[in-house]
């Protein structure tokens, strides 16, 4: 008899998810890094702080690239001058770390029009490995942000609904009593 867990019904669902908030963040890094004043070390220390957590969140859901060990080594030496032309060097490398990414999912799309979908062949077990995985990488306190950035991220007719179907009761009541407000404050 197959117990739920190897059946061959996965939820793939969460990958659109995932996809969804790396468009999101790596549109939105290289305005925000080519935002901060010349000279503003605060500011820099705060963006390339929230660059540097998208880039290993990269790293944990995707296979590292050349470009992401390139920007973070550009992320240290513009922490270090707080200098606009090495910010400016930060936001080339996130436009081509997006473009290749975004490249990346458009091949997946293709790829998975042509082959059999997950679905029908994998089961949620072997789905969910790389999934807990993932929200494991995650620091607890950073728990919080993350799922503020994917609300944000992925066009949603009911937020409310989403969270209580992809989060545990405990998580739930954290995010609606203190969650919201530290993402508010966080922007």
């Amino acid at each position: 008899m197959t117990t739920i867990d190897e059946q061959l019904d996965c939820d793939t669902s969460d990958l659109l998810t995932i996809h969804a908030l790396f468009r999101r963040a790596l549109t939105d890094a290289p305005v925000l890094v080519r935002g901060v004043l010349d000279g503003d070390a605060a500011r820099t220390a705060a963006v390339a702080g929230h660059v540097r957590e998208v880039a290993e969140g990269l790293r944990v859901g995707l296979v590292p690239t050349p470009r992401l060990t390139v920007l973070l080594d550009a992320l240290a030496a513009w922490e270090s001058s707080a200098a606009a032309e090495d910010g400016e060097i930060v936001g080339r490398v996130l436009e081509g770390v997006r473009d290749t990414l975004i490249d990346h999912f458009d091949d997946v799309g293709h790829a998975e029009a042509e082959i059999p979908p997950a679905e029908s062949t994998v089961s949620r077990r072997a789905w969910g490995d790389p999934h807990v995985r993932g929200q494991a990488s995650v620091p607890r306190d950073r728990g919080l942000h993350q799922l503020g950035w994917i609300l944000e991220a992925i066009p949603l007719e009911d937020p409310a609904g989403w969270v209580r179907t992809n989060r545990p009761a405990p998580a739930r009541a954290v995010w609606w009593v203190t969650g919201r407000r530290q993402l508010a404050a966080h922007h």
